[in-house]
């Protein structure tokens, strides 16, 4: 069993997989671990060295990952068809439909935010900002598993006039904030320090004599008047 491997009646689990790696020896059984429907307890039964394995042992294998390469090259093709037919922003959704790829449109967008199932990334937001209104990528990039074609259909500045005047808020803001942590981080170490030095005791007996002396709080009183007989 080798990482990732699809083990019978248990399918690809990683608990399992950290539960057989301290198996080294015939034998040697693991310790019971959750999968899928139940659980089970794995046994080292035999070790097999590596080497070069036989044809009909990878065929199945090789054939998938050949398929499943072939079939990424043909996504890619594809997407520069679509970005090759493509003119204008508005352009985008009919060819990309027409060619079967899924189309949105993510309004307000600020660097950090989801774009439609693309989702969120450094690359993505880098390639998104650098758009200029009525601008496409110049090739399609890949995010993840997907390959991503972007066109920015209105773009909207930062208002600079608004940050400068409230500016010296903020400034303020975050100065008050990082004081605050400061003192309280000040404070904490003083603590500790006359903990350990002796200059703080902190009688655990008087405090537990005292919440027993506490009177116990009253129970809530009803909102609403109810009628007693």
């Amino acid at each position: 069993i080798k990482p990732g491997d699809d083990v019978p009646e248990i399918g690809s689990n990683q608990q399992f997989e950290a539960a057989i790696a301290p198996l080294n020896n015939p034998n040697d059984v693991g310790e019971r671990t959750g999968v899928k429907g139940g659980f089970a307890i794995p046994m080292f039964v035999e070790k097999k060295e590596p080497r070069i394995p036989e044809l009909e042992e990878v065929k199945d294998r090789l054939s998938q990952t050949l398929k499943h390469q072939r079939a990424k090259e043909q996504l890619e093709q594809k997407a520069k068809e679509v970005l090759s037919a493509v003119k204008t922003v508005a352009d985008i959704k009919g060819a990309g439909e027409k060619a079967g790829f899924e189309v949105g449109t993510e309004a307000d967008w600020k660097i950090g935010s989801v774009i439609g199932k693309a989702g969120s990334s450094p690359a993505l937001d880098e390639v998104a900002y650098a758009l200029k209104a009525g601008e496409i990528t110049k090739t399609p990039f890949k995010v993840g598993d997907n390959w991503v074609i972007l066109g920015a259909t209105s773009r909207v500045d930062a208002d600079l006039a608004a940050f400068a005047s409230k500016r010296p808020q903020m400034t303020q803001t975050l100065l008050t904030q990082r004081q605050t942590q400061l003192w309280d981080d000040y404070v904490t170490r003083v603590q500790e320090e006359m903990k350990r030095s002796g200059k703080i005791r902190i009688y655990k007996d008087v405090l537990t004599a005292m919440e027993e002396n506490e009177p116990a709080a009253a129970a809530p009183q009803s909102q609403f008047p109810f009628p007693v007989k």
